[in-house]
């Protein structure tokens, strides 16, 4: 594992809101605290860079990244940094913690009026638009 420099491995980005465990999972998936975890949203700034060896697949780089809901400025330029790293990755992983809906859309803050809610558990309509069929 030592021998595959970070460039040839393949990359893992954790992914998801702040405060659903993204730090918690790559502590986890490393046997080690390689992120720091805390009840403070927003506490990942920057990505976290491990190598490790994860069977059966070999030396990889799993990244944890910043919440790709963090707000104001810094969190404008934290959520930047975090996309950069999903165009980069050639797996990405996402964390949800269940307590809010999760909604499939792109480059939008809300989910649009009438979409659809992809939870699987309640499969209603999004907040903003519950009358839509």
């Amino acid at each position: 594992m030592q021998g595959t420099p970070r460039s040839l491995r393949p990359h893992i980005g954790i992914f998801g809101r702040r405060n659903v465990g993204k730090s918690s999972l790559i502590n986890a998936l490393v046997g080690q605290e390689v992120a720091i975890v805390s009840d403070v949203p927003g506490t990942t700034t920057d990505p976290v860079f491990k190598p490790i060896e994860l069977l059966p697949f070999g030396p990889v780089v799993l990244i944890d990244t910043a919440g790709l809901d963090d707000e104001g400025f810094l969190g404008e330029l934290r959520k930047k940094k975090s996309l950069e790293i999903l165009n980069r990755c050639d797996v990405a992983l996402l964390v949800w913690d269940g307590k809010n809906r999760l909604y499939f859309r792109a480059g939008n803050s809300e989910a649009p009026p009438g979409t659809k809610c992809a939870c699987p558990r309640c499969g209603e309509q999004n907040r903003r638009n519950p009358s839509t069929p």
